[in-house]
């Protein structure tokens, strides 16, 4: 080849480089344009919410040294609500039945207490598993368990009510559930209900005892060995008192390693009266 012609094929290799018909591995092709990388990220799972602000770490897999496409690294959150600590459990039980003279003094000075720690502590009304005044105080025991277990937001209303009147038997208008508002209809069906669970008008009727039986509560009555009313348990603690509310709540809140708020509040010292009749607290 002649220095002219080299001269020539010279020429046209370059004509042909600038005309892009040459393949560039570097560049992508036949085009001559540039191959795009393409970002890959990849995130770490996001940190605890703290001071509303949570976060993560990013990487492109491909470090293509570019972030369009990189994922937002914080975010806001809501901080988890602070656990709210259980109140210690508090268990006040009251063994009494519905017609005893002293039983009903008992509960002219247990009103206040329950109506003052009723919201902090567990309160109720155990039955003794003897019937001691007859049919009357039967129906009247269930009655007030009826109330305390199915309308507990009206229980301190009947209670005023019973502890001033006394056998609701003599009340064909059922003046206790008049004054509590409670509906006479949806009543008598609960009541009905639990008479029958609890086998009690049966069991009383198919009695030559004395003192039939009135198995409400009979496995508690044995568990701590009850044999006479009113009686007091705290936590499973048997407690002395004097028939006066501070007495009373003195006697739940001295059993007590953690003291309710209202522990502090002071309440009559008076000593209820003996049988029905207004309650005067």
């Amino acid at each position: 080849m002649n220095f002219k012609a080299l001269l020539i094929s010279i020429f046209m290799i370059a004509i042909v480089f600038s005309s892009g018909c040459v393949s560039d591995t570097t560049t992508g092709g036949a085009t001559g344009g540039e191959v795009q990388c393409q970002e890959s990220w990849e995130c770490t799972d996001w940190t605890e919410c703290v001071d509303g602000a949570s976060s993560r770490v990013c990487a492109d897999s491909n470090s293509c040294g570019t972030t369009a496409n990189k994922p937002a690294g914080t975010k806001t959150c809501e901080m988890p609500a602070e656990p709210v600590p259980e109140k210690p459990s508090i268990e006040v039980e009251a063994f009494m039945v519905s017609h005893g003279t002293t039983d009903i003094k008992f509960l002219k000075a247990y009103i206040p207490v329950f109506e003052l720690l009723g919201d902090s502590v567990g309160m109720r009304i155990r039955f003794m598993d003897r019937v001691m005044h007859g049919a009357d105080e039967m129906r009247d025991n269930t009655r007030l368990y009826s109330v305390q277990e199915e309308y507990g937001d009206k229980l301190s209303k009947y209670l005023r009510c019973f502890a001033r009147y006394g056998n609701q038997n003599n009340y064909p208008g059922n003046l206790c559930l008049v004054e509590a508002e409670i509906d006479k209809e949806s009543f008598d069906l609960y009541v009905a209900s639990v008479d029958e669970e609890f086998s009690i008008t049966k069991d009383y009727e198919d009695s030559k005892d004395l003192f039939p039986p009135y198995n409400l509560h009979k496995d508690l009555i044995e568990l701590y060995g009850v044999t006479k009313t009113p009686t007091l348990y705290v936590n499973g603690v048997l407690v002395s008192f004097k028939y006066n509310p501070e007495s009373i709540k003195d006697a739940i809140c001295d059993t007590l390693t953690t003291h309710p708020a209202e522990c502090s509040e002071e309440l009559s010292s008076s000593t209820a009266t003996v049988g029905f009749g207004p309650v005067s607290y």
